[in-house]
């Protein structure tokens, strides 16, 4: 039996075999040379998921490599690929007849290497990546969000993914603390990439200027999909209120089309319930000109989100010269040394509220920190992603991208994942609101405090999080 009929049993009559072969199978190394690459993700969209990878793709086949995207779901885009690059879709309806028809795509179009960017958004990933671990191509998983997420979500994907990484020549997350966290998890071939730069992020003028301070009123924007889960848009009516209660003088824009979980008639309707409605509006959504010109007519970004891997939207309104007031999402390597950034605890809609009514009155801060946006936003489109890319494909990244995880991350990363624990996603977006406050930086002795039978009630909802606090106990007392 060759490997890929191994594969192909295990996925259809024993499903759990597949993580002893992800564990045990012999490993497929990346290495140097031109590529013939095939990215893969559920669906082509407009989605940020979707735009980084078109965004790899045009990168990729810039720089000589052959490349082709798959998609795992009904409803893709295939127009949206670049110019040159193939699209193939899955559509047969079985596990087995998928498995097969992915190692016809990847024997087809002489497949070597494989980008999945479904990791954290599926549980059949594995099947797919020893599938062509069979055929002699190396996956390299891509983690769109941190480490965090499943826990904050309630689901058992951490289990999953610790027990199939195995399968993967490489794990690509998009902080260092990511980094941090799946090695204290065991996973040692992990390393960290920013995503590449959007279409908007690229076309930042080279001789833009900072804003001037405002004057009168305020203008606030938020734009992205109004998705309550992670992105919490109905923080941004609680914070609309407080400015209110505070006396400042603004408007807010939220743009963006409807989600699951939230309309833009719902959002107006929360508008009107806080006494709002004449300050904030949901427009619905804007592209290309129409939504630059909102953009530019605004003083300041506004974002209130509770998890978030790399959101594109933070350098995208800096390059715009505005400056960011948001919920602190203290992972964000983007973050570091960005002083167009002023933050709040995690869902204390005043405090977020003072910090923005302070920067409107403050005109001189106002300008240092647009222009302080205007820098962030040019380094990060200044890193050379395709020298990046072909280290990552020979698998030559420097040591800097996967730095070894010490106590503080450690410390940082079960405070973080205990209070996703304990704030985790309702299954319907609340409409009464709670301060959600991130832990701050603990020291040994209130660390050592956290391990209380409430915490242990934590880790009975999250059991797989036992290893990682034995871990983090065993350095502490080392």
């Amino acid at each position: 039996m060759n490997p890929l009929d191994v594969v192909l049993a295990a996925s259809e009559f024993v499903p759990e075999f597949l993580a002893v072969l992800a564990q045990d199978g012999e490993r497929v190394e990346l290495a140097g040379g031109p590529r013939s690459v095939l990215l893969t993700t559920n669906i082509l969209t407009t989605g940020g998921v979707s735009g980084v990878l078109l965004a790899q793709a045009r990168i990729l086949r810039d720089a000589g490599h052959r490349v082709t995207i798959a998609t795992h779901r009904a409803g893709s885009d295939p127009s949206a690929a670049p110019d040159g690059v193939t699209v193939e879709h899955l559509t047969a309806t079985t596990p087995r007849d998928r498995l097969l028809q992915w190692a016809e795509i990847c024997r087809r179009n002489e497949i070597d290497t494989v980008i999945d960017h479904r990791i954290l958004y599926s549980r059949d990933w594995p099947g797919y990546a020893l599938a062509a671990r069979a055929l002699g191509a190396a996956t390299i998983g891509w983690i769109h969000n941190f480490a965090g997420r499943p826990t904050y979500n309630g689901n058992e994907l951490h289990s999953l993914l610790q027990q199939h990484l195995g399968a993967l020549a490489q794990l690509i997350v998009l902080s260092p603390l990511d980094v941090a966290f799946w090695k204290l998890r065991g996973i040692e071939r992990v390393a960290y990439l920013p995503n590449p730069p959007s279409p908007m992020l690229l076309d930042t003028p080279d001789d833009a200027r900072a804003k001037p301070r405002p004057e009168g009123r305020l203008e606030l924007i938020w734009w992205g999909r109004l998705e309550e889960h992670t992105k919490k848009v109905s923080e941004l009516v609680e914070v609309a209120a407080q400015l209110k209660a505070l006396g400042t003088r603004f408007r807010m824009t939220i743009v963006g089309p409807d989600w699951a979980d939230m309309s833009r008639d719902r959002l107006n309707a929360l508008a009107s319930e806080r006494g709002v409605a004449d300050l904030v509006e949901a427009v619905g959504p804007r592209r290309g000109d129409d939504l630059l010109a909102a953009i530019d007519s605004a003083h300041l970004f506004v974002n209130t989100s509770i998890i978030e891997g790399y959101p594109l939207t933070l350098p995208e309104a800096q390059s715009r010269g505005l400056p960011v007031a948001m919920y602190d999402l203290p992972w964000l390597a983007f973050l570091q040394d960005n002083d167009g950034v002023v933050t709040a605890p995690q869902g204390d809609a005043r405090a977020l509220a003072v910090r923005i009514a302070e920067l409107g009155k403050d005109g001189e801060r106002y300008e240092a920190m647009s222009a302080a946006s205007l820098a962030a936003a040019r380094r990060a489109a200044s890193a050379d992603f395709a020298d990046l890319y072909g280290r990552l494909l020979s698998g030559t990244l420097p040591s800097t991208h996967s730095p070894e995880p010490t106590l503080e991350d450690a410390r940082r990363s079960l405070d973080l994942l205990l209070f996703f624990a304990e704030n985790r996603a309702p299954r319907q977006a609340p409409r009464p609101r709670a301060d959600r406050r991130l832990p701050p930086a603990t020291t040994r002795g209130r660390f050592e405090r956290k391990f209380t039978p409430s915490a242990h009630r934590v880790l009975a909802i999250a059991p797989w999080l036992r290893p990682l606090a034995r871990r983090v106990k065993h350095l502490l007392l080392r």
